[in-house]
């Protein structure tokens, strides 16, 4: 990346982190895709899925263009997964973040970690409610630009997208489980094998694929 545009790209975070949003406005295109979350199979191997319904008050908070949540069961227990996708970062209408949101709903995060799976690049949380429950948590973000695990990476490539005159649409996907007897590894392992079948149906279904690499 050119220190032109390394330097354009910091004036738009800092105009985004100040309420601003010129840079939105001044910049990106619609995007000529259609996503339809529905066409994510309801079963996956061993795991069959439910959708979870959204209350009203939900959707409108997030302001969503698109939106998913379905458990996928398999014999050890549910994973939560959620798509959010936004056609534009217009203001009031972000894609939210797990580690607000979370705490918002009464979990506090234990441990945030960004880690991979099978290289592409995602965050955890280790969750733990008032009552003693316990969650283990997986999100990333996706843009024309790639994924990231990073909120700060995604508020980069969406102003990149807008300087370079490219959809400003995003996503975030979080896969959550329960984790029992404080077995964190057998959650991990778990979301692990769900995202390892879902991950290759959400690059078919998502805009973002052919432009990862660009």
């Amino acid at each position: 990346m050119g220190a032109t545009r390394a330097i354009a790209i910091a004036f738009g975070l800092t105009a985004l982190g100040a309420g601003g949003g010129a840079v939105l406005r001044a910049g990106g295109m619609p995007p000529r895709e259609v996503v339809e979350l529905t066409e994510l199979p309801w079963t996956l191997a061993d795991f069959s899925g439910r959708d979870v319904p959204v209350s009203d008050r939900v959707r409108a908070e997030l302001r969503t263009d698109a939106l998913l949540m379905r458990a996928y069961e398999n014999e050890d227990a549910p994973v939560w997964t959620l798509v959010d996708y936004h056609r534009t970062q217009r203001l009031g209408a972000t894609v939210h973040s797990p580690r607000i949101c979370y705490p918002g709903a009464g979990w506090r995060v234990e441990s945030a970690d960004v880690g991979d799976i099978d290289g592409s690049p995602v965050r955890w949380l280790t969750l733990r409610r008032r009552d003693d429950a316990r969650m283990l948590a997986c999100y990333w973000y996706e843009s024309r630009w790639g994924r990231t695990p990073r909120e700060v990476g995604l508020k980069a490539a969406i102003v990149r997208s807008a300087l370079s005159r490219r959809p400003t649409d995003a996503a975030i996907v979080r896969l959550s489980t329960p984790i029992a007897a404080d077995d964190v590894e057998a959650a991990r392992h778990r979301v692990v094998a769900l995202f390892r079948l879902l991950d290759p149906r959400l690059r078919e279904i998502l805009p973002f694929a052919e432009d990862d690499a660009a």
